[in-house]
């Protein structure tokens, strides 16, 4: 299997460079997205190397860009590709949320994979959701996996959202043990999505 995982918000060309995605000021340290989503990155990416899967971690160019270089990493060869556009939450709420875009049914099961795994895994979550998305329903979300639609079938993408950086109640997932948490859980829930189903 591949695995693609997008450091989002990092990497971005002027004049958009500056990008850090969303803070929030915890215990008089105000803390990045793009720290965070880094530390839970490399985890899953050590985890699934080990199991035995090419991973490849994009951190450079406007998302369209990644989204071309996804595909043409697919194109490679016909086996299981999973591109997550990773990225942690603001807004107060207390669940997860993977997001998929509503014309992809291998996008589908991969939210639902994953979101399976958050959910066993970390208590901390209230819920654990999977949602389609599209340009009119969660458009946001839709605009960092959208380009993966015309990679090869045989890829999908979620836009990974696993705690929110501005709820008290997640606080323990911003820690390097928390967000190691979610390494694994992110890469348990990927590996899930790669076995074969059983057929009926």
């Amino acid at each position: 299997m591949l695995v693609i995982l997008d450091w989002q918000h990092q990497g971005k060309p002027p004049p958009k460079h500056r990008d850090r995605g969303a803070s929030s000021e915890i215990c008089g340290v105000r803390i990045h997205e793009v720290d965070l989503t880094r530390a839970y990155i490399d985890v899953a990416a050590q985890a699934l190397r080990a199991a035995g899967h090419q991973v490849e971690i994009l951190t450079e160019g406007w998302y369209s860009n990644r989204h071309a270089q996804a595909g043409a990493l697919s194109h490679k060869g016909e086996r299981p590709a999973a591109y997550v556009a990773c990225h942690i939450n603001a807004g107060g709420g207390r669940y997860a949320a993977s997001f998929y875009d509503s014309r992809s049914a291998g996008g589908s099961r991969l939210s639902a994979c994953v979101a399976s795994a958050l959910g066993e895994q970390l208590p901390e979550l209230s819920a654990s959701k999977t949602r389609p998305c599209g340009p009119d329903q969660s458009p946001r979300a839709w605009s960092v996996i959208r380009g993966i639609w015309a990679a090869p079938a045989w890829c999908s993408a979620i836009c990974f959202e696993p705690a929110f950086i501005d709820h008290a109640a997640h606080r323990p997932l911003l820690t390097p043990e928390g967000l190691a948490r979610i390494g694994h859980a992110l890469a348990d829930g990927v590996m899930t999505w790669a076995t074969p189903q059983e057929t009926t």
